[in-house]
């Protein structure tokens, strides 16, 4: 199998033939990583198998000092700061659940990102889903997420490819043209005024 193969699986708590758990590894220090180095008497990130290529990373993590070694992050986590890794002290939800949340409406999330005191980490990709969602419609096909939280996403959803094809062929007419994007979420579509 490949690793995409075997990443697809296990996100689908499926098992492989190879009985492998994919993983990926980062350190927070380079002295850890020299160390992990100098044990394997060379780099030893030559020595495992990749599963997930990040080609870089952004730290988007911002944080407000509460008090001497606690932080808190801009969801409303505390943490422990005085050790690496850091702790979690205090997570903002108690338990995996929405129960009591009102997600907010995506017209009043795109009116907030207006106010330059308004900021979310990532909310670039929120703002993205947003403009597209002012002009049609968003259809994810998974067997990943259940449709009723993808609607909590401002997402529809499909139970096949196929399906979703046909239900926008019925909403849009026969002759509709459909466009496949490459690299969905890195590509800012834009109609052509050219006939081709």
């Amino acid at each position: 199998m490949t690793e995409r193969e075997i990443l697809l699986d296990a996100m689908k708590h499926k098992g492989n033939p190879e009985n492998i758990v994919p993983y990926t590894v980062g350190f927070d220090c380079p002295i850890l990583e020299e160390k992990v180095n100098k044990h394997y008497g060379g780099s030893w990130r030559s020595k495992v198998r990749h599963f997930i290529h990040a080609p870089f990373s952004v730290n988007t993590i911002r944080e407000e000092p509460i008090k001497k070694d606690y932080a808190k992050d801009v969801f409303g986590s505390i943490w422990r700061t005085d050790k690496l890794p850091w702790h979690l002290e205090q997570p903002v939800l108690p338990e995996p659940s929405f129960k009591g949340y009102t997600f907010p409406t995506i017209d009043d999330f795109m009116t907030a990102i207006l106010n330059d005191k308004f900021f979310v980490i990532n909310q670039w990709q929120l703002e993205e889903l947003g403009k597209v969602l002012r002009k049609g419609r968003v259809v994810v096909v998974t067997d990943s997420i259940t449709p009723e939280t993808l609607k909590r996403m401002y997402v529809e959803s499909a139970p096949t490819v196929e399906q979703a094809v046909q239900e926008a062929l019925a909403r849009y007419g026969e002759t509709a043209k459909i466009a496949v994007l490459p690299e969905g979420p890195y590509v800012l579509a834009q109609v052509s005024r050219v006939t081709l």
